[in-house]
């Protein structure tokens, strides 16, 4: 076991861009996150197999995937963020295969989202529920590099309706949020990566609602994913897929 991890640590180092690694070894917190994900970490297949796998859907999932890097490259390639030009400052979002087909899968009624930007996520969760034809999405964000006007730029005009976008971040938009629903099916996290933001957000959750899934991403950045696995044994199983975490809700 240690051994894999070692190599898969190793692996990992030579193929991320030499600042990341930087980043990883100057922080303490960082570091010991990042090997127990390389510790835990399975192939997507598992997670497909665990949720419950549907071919049909899963080539609708990949054909999705392939058709929506496309137009975000072109739509999101002025902005300052991952995807577009050179110098860009910060994320750009992911897991569109996997969230499009957990969404797909589930059926949701509702989906609460942490974390907007472009609206990569969004626009997977959206178009989804839109296939479904059924539910509706609740996003929280705070704009940090983005203007307010390019928040959700990537989520099409027409499917809106499906939306509810907040502006104020997680500590006021989520009472608002929460005050309004009265059910959580699906949760997407990837939003501010502090322990305590993260904290916050779970701890306000859970005291009124138990997801099926609960998604994070960034999970390498400290030890909160395992201080939270081991904290609700209980209530979630868990896997880990790249540096995203999935919290599945024991029946």
């Amino acid at each position: 076991m240690y051994i894999k991890t070692i190599l898969r640590l190793l692996i990992r180092i030579i193929r991320q861009k030499t600042y990341k690694t930087l980043r990883t070894i100057r922080s303490k917190e960082r570091l010991l996150g990042t090997i127990w994900v390389e510790a835990n970490k399975v192939k997507i297949n598992n997670l497909i197999d665990r949720i419950g796998r549907n071919e049909d859907l899963f080539n609708e999932a990949k054909d999705f995937e392939k058709k929506f890097r496309i137009k975000q490259k072109d739509i999101i390639k002025n902005l300052p963020i991952s995807g577009g030009l050179k110098g860009s400052s910060g994320g750009g979002g992911g897991n569109t295969f996997i969230l499009y087909y957990i969404v797909r899968y589930l059926k949701p009624n509702l989906v609460l989202e942490s974390g907007v930007s472009a609206g990569t996520s969004s626009s997977a969760i959206i178009q989804a529920l839109e296939k479904n034809d059924n539910g509706v999405l609740y996003s929280s964000d705070l704009p940090l590099l983005l203007e307010k006007k390019d928040i959700g730029i990537l989520v099409p005009n027409e499917l809106r309706y499906r939306w509810k976008l907040f502006f104020e971040g997680d500590s006021i938009n989520l009472p608002i949020i929460l005050n309004q629903i009265n059910e959580i099916n699906i949760v997407y996290y990837d939003s501010e990566k502090s322990y305590q933001a993260k904290n916050f957000f779970m701890e306000k959750i859970l005291i009124n609602f138990k997801p099926k899934i609960i998604i994070v991403d960034d999970i390498d950045r400290d030890y909160w994913f395992r201080d939270f696995v081991n904290n609700n044994k209980n209530i979630f199983n868990y896997m880990v897929v790249g540096n995203t975490g999935y919290l599945l809700k024991k029946t």
